[in-house]
């Protein structure tokens, strides 16, 4: 067994690598490289049918269908490889969590999820036809209007049925739209006592033994609803679909009770499933969901159902703390069933049901209600199943809205496709990095793709991908080949409507340089208009130029005398003389006096003027007579002198230094002479590249000491 291990472990390497080199591939047009080199041909096509063959012998151990080569159908044999894979993968870990903990899964089920040959030779989804297209009303996805509830019927009502169809009228924060229908049921009317009080869990029916009733006429309907009228809890789960419809579809919906598993077909009984709105609203009956923020949507928005006293486990595994709150984790843990994550991405609208599908959806309700127990009574003792309760009704009052209609402010009880319905490309832009010139081209690209999905009833991902989007927008082929040879991912819709899509990006390429030309020729959105001057208008400009400076100089030397004669009301608060204990000031030698202290605070910038015009300008200042400062004959450089700083007074050198010692004077210059070292012999050091000087290639650099602003560094010869 070791050996064994120890061959694993080395194949893993090598199998890394061939997936790597497998992409590399992929990512490459290999058509292309074989048309020119015949050799290269001849052995991917070589390689292919050792593939294949490979891969039938793993089809076989699995009871499937065989492959052969053919490189036209490569889709549907990829798929068929694909779920083979993936049920080998899941056997193996079934076999290996038996293996490694024996005693604790003996009592573990696990879905079966073996594919027969009938499984195998289905019908590819790609082929089968749209389920809307049978529909008996028209499709519309226009948004013209807000989205009216479907309600033709108010079950269990408190506030009347003629209120559901009132339209709210438009605010400053919400435009126009309808009401939740059961608001008020939901917030008002309270959950059944017993769910209250700790009761002991009731085991599910067993799985080998029992199977799900199958939904698909309106006398089905009927009993169904009677049986589930006497229950006092259900379990509800959705399958949805949105790849092939632009809003999204609800294909199946899964009900069980303590007794019996009720599967719907939700495609067929698409506008006759009104009627459970009687169970569904009724607020003695409790109905489980795991995760209902979106199944509370799509049951409102494709069927006109509501939910009254709704109990979701997800908030309950929150709450809780659990390490994981997936509903595959829930079933492991407290139902001891494994189910199979191969179908949780299965294209629901696939009629027959196969059993593996069948099987699948029927485990995501059949345990449910014997987790809820579990969980109803841990949130008892904790004393958190209140909170639960109030996040449960919280995800039952969100409501459906068209983009168009949705808030002005995002709230988590409004559901849109869309959160932003000004500019709904914007995220976009940001998240495959779109440069500004290209912007236009994704905007009108994105506009298009859309439309054609409302028209079409299709997701704007089958139409025209965003990973595609943001390629033909980078590129811009303005050529039909050149479209279709961007990428490797080739829609339907691409090759329906190439030469289209060619003559959106030409349009919108031109329209760019148009603008761009319009651009260069205006400035502030003003368009510069070419004038023909004569010598007079030239002479006119300058003498009006000549005459704005004189103005201009006029009137900043009546700003200074102004501010010059009523300097004294800045240094005093009154205009009066002012009198001091021994001699009084006259009025104009104080106005003498306010003269000179602006004019030393107007002296330094009048210097910064000058100097900046190269300017020679003489600024009178009073004349003070002070001695020249004492400069120390060692100084070279003086630093951070301001420019602005006060004279200082005066002071009279006192000769306070002590007497010299005669006895020490041959030591006076030994003081001064800096010592000098003893010279060291440097020692070529050896290069370590585990040093910590070389760990970085480049080094950080040092960082300079900046100079001060405003000032300034004089240097003395």
């Amino acid at each position: 067994m070791k050996d064994k291990v120890e061959g694993v472990q080395e194949l893993f390497p090598e199998l890394a690598n061939a997936i790597r080199i497998a992409t590399a591939i992929e990512a490459q047009d290999i058509k292309f490289y074989e048309s020119l080199d015949k050799s290269l041909e001849a052995s991917v096509t070589e390689s292919s049918k050792k593939l294949i063959s490979l891969t039938n012998k793993i089809l076989t151990c699995l009871n499937a269908k065989t492959l052969k080569y053919d490189p036209s159908n490569i889709d549907t044999d990829y798929t068929e490889i694909t779920n083979g894979l993936d049920s080998l993968c899941e056997r193996v870990d079934i076999l290996l969590d038996k293996a490694s903990k024996p005693s604790s899964t003996n009592d573990v089920k696990y879905l079966e999820d073996s594919i027969s040959k009938d499984q195998a030779s289905r019908k590819s989804s790609k082929d089968m036809i749209k389920p809307q297209i049978e529909y008996n009303y028209p499709i519309d996805n226009t948004e013209s209007n807000p989205f009216r509830p479907l309600l033709n019927q108010k079950y269990n009502s408190v506030v009347p049925f003629e209120e559901v169809h009132k339209l709210v009228p438009e605010t400053d924060d919400n435009p126009q739209h309808h009401n939740h229908p059961y608001e008020f049921e939901i917030n008002s009317q309270e959950y059944p006592k017993w769910i209250l009080e700790r009761r002991e869990p009731i085991v599910n029916q067993p799985w080998e033994s029992t199977t799900a009733i199958y939904v698909e006429t309106e006398q089905q309907v009927g009993d169904m609803i009677d049986t589930l009228s006497k229950a006092d809890v259900i379990a509800v789960d959705l399958e949805h679909h949105d790849l092939r419809t632009y809003y999204g579809l609800v294909c199946l919906m899964q009900i069980s009770t303590r007794n019996q598993d009720y599967i719907v077909d939700t495609l067929k009984l698409r506008f006759k499933l009104q009627p459970l709105n009687k169970v569904f609203t009724d607020p003695s009956i409790v109905k489980v969901f795991h995760g209902a923020f979106m199944d509370i949507i799509w049951l409102q928005r494709d069927l006109g159902l509501y939910v009254v006293s709704l109990f979701d486990t997800f908030h309950a595994s929150k709450l809780l703390g659990f390490p994981k709150h997936s509903l595959a984790y829930l079933l492991e843990t407290y139902a001891k069933f494994k189910t199979s994550k191969k179908y949780q991405l299965a294209d629901w609208r696939v009629r027959p049901l196969t059993k593996p599908l069948l099987a699948y959806a029927r485990s995501d309700t059949h345990f449910l209600l014997y987790i809820f127990d579990q969980l109803n009574n841990m949130l008892i003792e904790s004393g958190k199943l209140s909170q639960v309760l109030y996040d449960s009704r919280q995800v039952a009052l969100r409501r459906f809205e068209y983009t168009k209609f949705r808030p002005n402010f995002p709230t988590p009880l409004v559901v849109s496709p869309l959160n932003d319905r000004k500019e709904p490309w914007k995220q976009l832009l940001y998240l495959y990095n779109i440069p500004r010139s290209r912007q236009p081209v994704f905007i009108a690209l994105y506009n298009w793709r859309d439309e054609i999905a409302r028209e079409d009833d299709e997701s704007t991902r089958y139409v025209l991908p965003n990973q595609l989007l943001a390629t033909i927008t980078s590129i811009s082929p303005t050529d039909v080949s050149s479209l279709m040879s961007c990428s490797n991912i080739r829609t339907p819709y691409l090759k329906k409507y190439a030469t289209e899509l060619v003559e959106i990006i030409k349009s919108t390429l031109k329209e760019g340089a148009e603008n761009q030309d319009v651009k260069s020729l205006t400035s502030n959105g003003i368009e510069k208009k070419a004038e023909n001057v004569d010598y007079q208008t030239v002479l006119n400009s300058d003498r009006l130029y000549s005459h704005l400076m004189d103005s201009q100089k006029q009137l900043d030397n009546e700003a200074l005398n102004l501010l010059i004669q009523d300097s004294r009301i800045l240094l005093h608060s009154s205009n009066v003389a002012v009198s001091y204990s021994k001699n009084n000031v006259s009025e104009e030698s104080l106005d003498e006096r306010g003269t000179s202290q602006v004019l030393k605070i107007l002296a330094p910038q009048a210097l910064v003027v000058s100097e900046s015009e190269n300017e020679e300008e003489e600024v009178k200042t009073p004349e003070t007579k002070a001695e020249p400062e004492k400069e120390d004959p060692r100084e070279v450089i003086v630093l951070n002198r301001s420019a602005r700083s006060k004279p200082q007074p005066v002071v009279p050198e006192v000769d306070d230094q002590p007497p010299l010692d005669f006895a020490g004077a041959d030591k006076v210059m030994l003081e001064i002479e800096p010592r000098k070292k003893p010279k060291q012999s440097r020692k070529k050091r050896s290069f370590d590249p585990y040093a910590q000087s070389n760990k970085d290639p480049h080094p950080e650099p040092k960082k300079h000491a900046k100079f001060n602003e405003n000032r300034s560094a004089v240097f003395k010869k």
